[in-house]
């Protein structure tokens, strides 16, 4: 079946459903269980919340924790394995979001002294949540539905575990255009969207939810990841090019927006070993780090630096 015919079946399926938001208590506790896998199923992201390291292993179906980043699978706790490909994580000192994907489904966790408990899940967010942010400046979590063009906007009531949906915003031309992340970059006010079935960049502002600009990309770079802001210009990740292709994934960085749609891009694969296809990459103080997912081989993740457009300091960990 084709991605088409599979994204017309899931919106069909999610109208005659219904679509509102809704949370529901929830029950589940964690006591710490380390993983049990030799490898890394699609570690699709890996972030730091506090003083831990949070990793998706999301075709194990599970979120992990570490106190280290570059220590072995199993090595690493369980935080939650109630969850169908989890694509994403993120917190705010006292409550953990986490992405139901497959589900579309949040859950809202609490770390206590021996384990994590879930304590909320919202239901009905949209279609295959995949990407998720906390904005400090604006003590929000924002969580972007792939498939309906739809940003979620969660906030935590102050002094209390609880968290609340607030609001919710769509991008009317990606509806239905599956989009796998999103970036605000706060110094413009946008926010950026690249999206793989559209095979264009959609900017918008970060408000208003206004469409300012788009950008068509070529190709070779249809099967676009993420796309974020760095010092000298941007890096963009793919995943394959506009025909599925995995063999064709890649990173790039070019100076503009407008320069990766002209193709005027400086490919820099290489330095992520040039074999596998880098999925998200999140930024831990001024250290930028993404996993790079391997068809054959077990995944690995990259660490680098990024002054100036030149990438510097990249660091392998095997997995």
């Amino acid at each position: 079946m084709k991605i088409r015919q599979m994204i017309a079946l899931v919106l069909a399926g999610t109208l005659l459903s219904g679509t509102t938001a809704m949370a529901a208590p929830g029950d589940l506790y964690y006591h710490y269980y380390q993983n049990t896998y030799d490898k890394f199923s699609v570690p699709a992201m890996v972030t730091q919340i506090g003083s831990q390291y949070y990793l998706t292993d999301t075709y194990h179906d599970q979120i992990l924790r570490s106190e280290a980043i570059g220590v072995a699978p199993k090595d690493w706790s369980v935080m939650a394995y109630d969850l169908k490909q989890p694509h994403g994580i993120a917190g705010d000192g006292t409550v953990f979001l986490a992405l139901d994907t497959e589900n579309d489904r949040v859950k809202v966790y609490v770390d206590g002294e021996e384990g994590y408990t879930e304590i909320q899940n919202f239901e009905h967010i949209g279609v295959r949540p995949h990407a998720i942010a906390y904005l400090e400046s604006k003590q929000q979590f924002c969580v972007w539905s792939s498939m309906t063009g739809e940003m979620y906007y969660f906030a935590r009531t102050e002094g209390k575990n609880e968290v609340n949906l607030i609001a919710t915003k769509a991008v009317k031309r990606l509806y239905g255009k599956y989009t796998r992340s999103f970036t605000v970059d706060e110094a413009r006010g946008e926010i950026l969207l690249p999206s793989m079935d559209a095979r264009e960049i959609v900017v918008v502002d970060e408000d208003s939810f206004r469409v300012k600009k788009t950008y068509t990309v070529p190709e070779s770079l249809g099967g676009m990841v993420q796309i974020l802001p760095v010092d000298g210009g941007y890096i963009l990740t793919t995943s394959t090019d506009s025909d599925w292709n995995h063999e064709a994934a890649t990173i790039i960085f070019a100076d503009s927006l407008q320069s990766i749609s002209d193709g005027k891009v400086v490919d820099v694969n290489a330095k992520f070993g040039g074999d596998g296809a880098p999925y998200y990459i999140t930024k831990i103080g001024d250290i930028y780090y993404t996993p790079v997912l391997k068809e054959k081989e077990p995944a690995c993740l990259y660490s680098f630096r990024v002054e100036d457009g030149i990438l510097s300091d990249v660091t392998e960990y095997f997995y």
